[in-house]
């Protein structure tokens, strides 16, 4: 009876590990007080690289993470771009520098805020259009109140970081 249950147990692991290599995610988070966001495709795993990041907290705060979602280790290809990017046909857009603008009439699927750029959701282009807001973790919590409430009150679909946690796109 116990080797079935071993046998059992061993295969249910196996099931998990694999659907876990072969599913595709995306996932926001928050680390040690510094965003981040993870593409997860076939077993690796994509970082938006963050400059701001030491290497140490790194090492200690992320790498189990993504040894545990993604086993083989870094895409051999390069980081997602730092203001947009496009997975699963969706396109995501970050404001989160001064220096970057918004074409006029520009409809994306999500609007990532982030590092208190945005302030309040007034100071949105009419021209933006989203799906969903995503308040990132590098806004103070201030910021992210404002903008959590904001967001209720006009009934957009949004998820904050600070208040919710990681979101994990599949």
């Amino acid at each position: 009876a116990s080797l079935g249950i071993a046998l059992l147990w061993t295969t249910h692991s196996t099931w998990l590990w694999l659907d876990r290599l072969q599913s595709e995610r995306l996932i926001f988070y928050q680390v040690a007080g510094f965003s981040q966001v993870d593409r997860i495709q076939s077993g690796y795993y994509t970082p938006r690289l963050l400059a701001e990041l030491p290497e140490d907290k790194e090492a200690y705060h992320l790498q189990g993470h993504r040894l545990r979602h993604a086993p083989l280790g870094i895409w051999p290809q390069e980081p997602i771009h730092p203001a947009w990017m496009t997975w699963k046909n969706q396109i995501f857009l970050f404001l989160e520098q001064d220096s970057l603008q918004v074409p006029e009439q520009l409809q994306v699927d999500y609007l990532i805020l982030g590092k208190d750029r945005i302030r309040s959701l007034d100071q949105l282009p009419e021209s933006l259009g989203f799906q969903k807001l995503i308040i990132d973790g590098s806004n103070s919590r201030t910021t992210a109140n404002r903008l959590k409430s904001q967001a209720m009150q006009a009934n957009l679909p949004h998820h904050s970081i600070l208040h919710e946690g990681a979101l994990i796109l599949k």
